[in-house]
């Protein structure tokens, strides 16, 4: 299995419930587009995780679809009434993480 988790998102508006995240990156990796990540994540044996909080739980993400048929990112449900990848930095020029594509 390879797992790679997710540190950073990009998503303009967090609090949208319209707009999805449009990259996602994590240490060493990305930033990738949404199909780009929702791609990866449907590769058997792909996994992508985001850690919770201070916790060391980790959460899985999981590309499910609209009504429309739409593929996006979210976390699967968990004891945090937060969203985890929401709850995430932006990822940035500053960050090192925006225009390191893998």
């Amino acid at each position: 299995m390879i797992e790679l988790q997710i540190t950073h998102i990009d998503k303009p508006d967090r609090d949208s419930q319209v707009e999805s995240i449009r990259a996602v990156a994590g240490i060493g990796w990305g930033p990738w587009t949404l199909s780009q990540a929702v791609a990866w994540a449907e590769i058997e044996g792909n996994q992508f995780v985001v850690a919770s909080g201070f916790s060391t739980t980790q959460v899985d993400v999981m590309p499910p679809r609209t009504i429309l048929g739409n593929k996006y990112l979210r976390t699967r449900a968990n004891s945090t009434l937060n969203d985890n990848l929401l709850s995430l930095p932006s990822i940035s020029r500053s960050t090192g993480l925006w225009g390191h594509h893998n």
